[in-house]
């Protein structure tokens, strides 16, 4: 005979274990959802030592947690420590597995760490839940060439340049045409295929005047393909729009070493290996361009900028006197023999080169230099 009050008390006890377990669950999601909040207040105020600590403790409380995972993988994300991203960044795909950004920011640190195949996989992921992303699309081709597959990544930037080119394409889109034709050009060039990289690269110019990078590389491209002449057009283009640009400085020394002009040659060189601050292999290589043409100004001055940025004040001194004897307007070595002079507490001498460069006129023409001694 069955005891039915027994069976109805064990139902009756059933029910509060149920109902005491999804209350716990509730609990622990709310806490773990608090801590979220709280952590991404505090990763706008830059405080993310302490974020990373509760986002830490909201996937322990919530192990599903796809937003508290993606989070923490975006955090050390954006701290290079790849590895780690990559771990939460997969944990967080494992519970939210059409998380675009997550799926994007994953690929990124795949194809940084030089994971190719896993960030072409993850970017088609994330294409599939997005097929008009062009940055997605850029990175992908990105991935292809660095992975060594260039014809798919050449077709893939061209699908880029077709996405920017539809009529429908925002004009803040529109910007990322001439970096888009700069990377065909690249990858072209890494083919060996210099024709059509040229046109790649005139082309991104045409819509980019200012692009040092790209005239940088067409130099690069034009001297491979034994275009010396272009080459060091295109060098000197990529200098003045961006006059710190050693690796072009670099280049532009070996070229002209090869041409059979070293005194200009190794002031390039001295330049590029100053602003790479090896200032001691610099100094030799303007002191050895000065040996070949004394009558030059622009390794003294070169050599004068060095100098100064060393403390060596008095050969800094000595060179940029020796710049205004070769070329007595040159401003811009009075200006540092006056901020050397005052540095060094000699009034008289200040003074005295201030009145030469408020009697020099505004077009006095300039040498290519490192940076200006202050």
């Amino acid at each position: 005979m069955v005891n039915f009050s027994s069976c109805s008390l064990y139902f009756y006890f059933l029910l509060i274990l149920s109902a005491t377990i999804v209350s716990s669950c509730s609990n622990s999601e709310n806490e773990a959802k608090d801590l979220y909040i709280e952590a991404d207040n505090l990763v706008k105020n830059g405080e993310f030592g302490k974020a990373k600590e509760l986002l830490t403790l909201a996937v322990e409380k919530k192990l599903d947690f796809a937003e508290g995972f993606y989070a923490l993988g975006d955090l050390y994300y954006r701290q290079s420590n790849l590895d780690t991203a990559i771990v939460f960044l997969e944990k967080s795909i494992k519970y939210a597995p059409k998380n675009f950004d997550a799926l994007t920011k994953l690929a990124n640190a795949y194809n940084k760490k030089d994971r190719f195949e896993e960030a072409i996989s993850t970017y088609k992921s994330a294409i599939k839940l997005r097929p008009d992303s062009i940055l997605c699309y850029n990175n992908l081709a990105a991935a292809y060439v660095s992975k060594g597959e260039l014809e798919t990544g050449i077709s893939t930037y061209n699908k880029v340049v077709e996405m920017l080119t539809k009529h429908n394409t925002p004009d803040y889109a529109r910007e990322l045409l001439p970096d888009a034709l700069y990377n065909i050009a690249n990858a072209y060039a890494r083919q060996k295929n210099y024709t059509q990289a040229l046109y790649f690269y005139k082309n991104a110019l045409s819509i980019k005047p200012v692009f040092p990078e790209a005239y940088y590389f067409m130099g690069l491209t034009y001297y491979n393909n034994n275009d010396r002449n272009n080459a060091q057009i295109c060098f000197e283009s990529a200098i003045s729009q961006k006059p710190d640009y050693q690796i072009a400085f670099h280049d532009l020394g070996v070229l002209f070493n090869q041409k059979g002009d070293s005194a200009t040659g190794l002031n390039y060189l001295g330049l590029s290996a100053s602003l790479s601050g090896h200032y001691s292999d610099a100094i030799k290589m303007f002191e050895n361009s000065i040996s070949l043409n004394s009558k030059s100004a622009e390794p003294y001055y070169n050599l004068g900028l060095t100098n100064a940025l060393l403390g060596n004040n008095q050969q800094a001194i000595d060179n940029f006197t020796k710049v205004t004897e070769l070329q007595p307007k040159f401003t811009d070595a009075y200006l540092n023999l006056q901020a050397l002079y005052q540095k060094l507490g000699n009034k008289e001498k200040s003074e005295s080169i201030s009145k030469i460069v408020a009697s020099l006129n505004n077009k006095t023409p300039k040498l290519q230099s490192i940076k200006n001694f202050k």
